[in-house]
């Protein structure tokens, strides 16, 4: 068993990694319900924009699912954008764990 194991067993997490975690499901918790919010608004935003179309120009729902589905392709590709960013910050989180760690030797 490592130095860093002994010490985690024995005292739990020390301050820091204590402060990384609360950093990280804070991060967490207000990057998903950013997410989730804008994927709400683009596909509402989409719904409306085609209704209001609808009832401008007297068209069936044609524009209502026109602008519904090009709102629900505008969020998967925001959704995929934001995933992509997520991986690069866990990347630099791993990193700081990583360097926390090697501190404590």
């Amino acid at each position: 068993m490592s130095r860093i194991e002994r010490r985690k067993k024995r005292h739990g997490l020390s301050r820091e990694e204590k402060a990384l975690r609360a950093k990280e499901f804070i991060n967490a918790y207000a990057r998903y319900s950013g997410m989730a919010f804008q994927m709400i608004v683009l596909i509402g935003g989409g719904a409306y924009l085609g209704y209001y179309l609808d009832g401008k120009y007297g068209t069936g729902p044609i524009w209502t699912v026109l602008c519904s589905l090009l709102g629900v392709g505008l969020s998967l590709f925001t959704l995929y954008k934001s995933i992509k960013e997520l991986e690069r910050f866990n990347k630099r989180m791993d990193e700081e764990r990583k360097r926390l760690n090697n501190g404590i030797d």
